[in-house]
């Protein structure tokens, strides 16, 4: 079978819209193929889409996700875009247990433009 525990099938979106005109601000899609590479860590790739400010790009995805060492889950994605744009992404979290119904998941993001483009660089925090 194509899907299991060794072989998956990922789809990652997420986005925001402006609810006074009602249009999408920014979006991100991706359909991943992943593979079990090593206990707890995944090889994937694919396809992605991105739209923001009215600009739209195809990415093809190459991507590493899995738990580190105590407890980190780790989402790191290198991308290939039209019009040779390239970007890095990478994507930490930690679960913090403060009580068996509340958790505080501080969250790092680094994203990385390898063009000319200095408004590409970003760091953020959630």
């Amino acid at each position: 079978p194509i899907c299991g525990d060794i072989n998956k099938l990922w789809l990652k979106s997420e986005g925001s819209w402006l609810q006074q005109t009602n249009e999408v601000e920014n979006s991100d899609t991706q359909a991943l193929f992943s593979r079990a590479v090593a206990p707890f860590w995944d090889l994937q790739g694919g396809l992605g889409y991105s739209e923001e400010n009215g600009n739209s790009h195809r990415w093809a995805v190459l991507g590493l996700q899995g738990l580190a060492p105590y407890w980190f889950h780790v989402d790191a994605a290198l991308f290939a875009g039209d019009g040779g744009l390239w970007q890095g992404k990478l994507e930490t979290s930690y679960q913090l247990r403060l009580t068996q119904q509340w958790i505080l998941e501080p969250r790092l993001q680094l994203h990385y433009a390898f063009n000319d483009d200095v408004r590409d660089r970003w760091l953020g925090l959630a």
